[in-house]
């Protein structure tokens, strides 16, 4: 029900109360059902924000685990090493 209908319910109950308690009975049927309804999307809404929170987390590891820099071998930094010892070494003879 809309805001509209739920006023005009309770104001013709209120209108008349002899039949008061007639007339609110199925309105306070149809609010339960309304916010029944609205726990379940409020439940929902939680559930796929906390999914969404999990899937950017994720997203963002594996671009991290893309874009970080290769680590080189051992044995190619020591390659590295040596000629840049060898360099500087002619260089200073």
């Amino acid at each position: 029900m809309t805001y509209d209908e739920y006023s005009k319910s309770l104001t013709e109950a209120l209108s008349n109360p002899d039949t008061a308690l007639t007339s609110v009975s199925p309105l306070l049927e149809e609010l339960k059902k309304d916010l029944d309804g609205l726990e379940t999307l409020r439940k929902d809404v939680e559930a796929k924000d906390a999914r969404i929170r999990d899937l950017q987390d994720t997203n963002l590891k594996l671009f991290l685990s893309q874009t970080s820099p290769v680590k080189k071998d051992e044995d190619e930094v020591t390659k590295e090493q040596k000629a840049v010892d060898e360099f500087f070494s002619d260089f200073n003879k």
